[in-house]
């Protein structure tokens, strides 16, 4: 089933090269089919072909950051929530990549962002909590 849809997505790009759509969902079942750097690639060109689509960047980031690219990963988040600045996917990706590189303080700042725009979840002020005890070290 996947051969016959990237087959479809393939012939589909060829028509249309430039369509954001059929590059990201080619790159959503290359990750599927294994394949990285194929995914990785259109992931990539799907996030420069639609720069105002903040699922799009938020998927190649996590790609980016699976792949071993967490730096890249942050900095493509980063703009993306300078874009989205309420994007939740965004900020929690922000906070959770911050915090396993083990940078606490930038992972504070964003977990802060995003409890402010749900004050009343107490999962996220747990987690501001445990961020700020780590800051601090």
């Amino acid at each position: 089933m996947d051969e016959q849809g990237a087959e479809l997505l393939r012939k589909a790009m060829s028509i249309e090269p430039d369509n954001a759509d059929i590059r990201h969902s080619l790159g959503l079942l290359l990750v599927r089919q294994h394949d990285y750097a194929g995914a990785l690639d259109m992931l990539r060109r799907a996030t420069e072909l639609a720069p105002d689509n903040a699922r799009y960047a938020y998927v190649y980031a996590v790609a980016l950051n699976s792949r071993g690219a967490p730096a890249d990963a942050m900095a493509l988040l980063e703009r993306a929530h300078h874009q989205h600045p309420t994007d939740r996917e965004i900020l929690m990706a922000l906070v959770s990549i911050a915090r396993d590189t083990g940078n606490f303080a930038v992972a504070l700042r964003h977990a802060r962002e995003l409890g402010a725009l749900d004050p009343g979840d107490a999962r996220l002020r747990a987690l501001v909590s445990e961020l700020e005890k780590k800051a601090i070290r």
